[in-house]
């Protein structure tokens, strides 16, 4: 039998606790990323309008990677949620009892679910990953026209108690499944 030393243990912990961390250029606090982000988008976003013109519209789209997700969804009251910034957020946990608030920051992008960009009041920024959000089936162009419509950058949003994961693309990101956890801050 081979000895554990806690030298490698803390070895192990130490990268463990960097993974899916984004370097400052793939990062989302950088604004260059974020703008290459919204590039991406419009390109994706012309190009429906064109096949539809074409009538080549799509209808079917990829289906998800669900290799770590929330086991269930909790009863809990909007009211009684704490606040949480991003850098609290836990990885591979859902933060029972609190909510991130936050301002979206990019165009947001539908392959399967929706994909945008969190900023929260603190400054923190985290990809926001959104599924079951679009009502009935539609074309690929049309859920784009609907969310651009409904979450479009400068829309402040509240997840109840998030799920932190490490996207298929490596980035450190929140997954919301239910839409119920999710709400458009309303205007006061």
């Amino acid at each position: 039998m081979v000895p554990i030393y806690q030298e490698h243990v803390d070895i192990i912990k130490d990268r463990i606790s960097g993974w899916g961390a984004s370097s400052f250029f793939s990062s989302p606090q950088n604004p260059i990323f974020l703008m290459r982000f919204d590039m991406q988008t419009e390109r994706a976003y012309e190009e429906m309008k064109t096949r539809k013109a074409e009538g080549k519209e799509q209808f079917e789209i990829q289906n998800s990677t669900v290799l770590a997700t929330k086991t269930s969804s909790s009863t809990f009251q909007w009211q009684n949620l704490s606040p949480i910034d991003v850098k609290d957020l836990k990885l591979f946990q859902s933060c029972k009892g609190n909510v991130l608030t936050g301002t979206l920051i990019s165009i947001p992008s539908v392959i399967k679910g929706i994909t945008t960009f969190l900023k929260d009041d603190d400054g923190g920024v985290i990809q926001i990953a959104l599924y079951n959000y679009v009502p009935g089936k539609m074309s690929r162009l049309n859920e784009t026209e609907y969310v651009r419509k409904h979450l479009s950058k400068g829309t402040r949003v509240l997840i109840a108690e998030p799920f932190t994961k490490i996207f298929v693309d490596g980035n450190r990101g929140v997954r919301i499944d239910d839409p119920r956890e999710f709400r458009i801050e309303a205007d006061s």
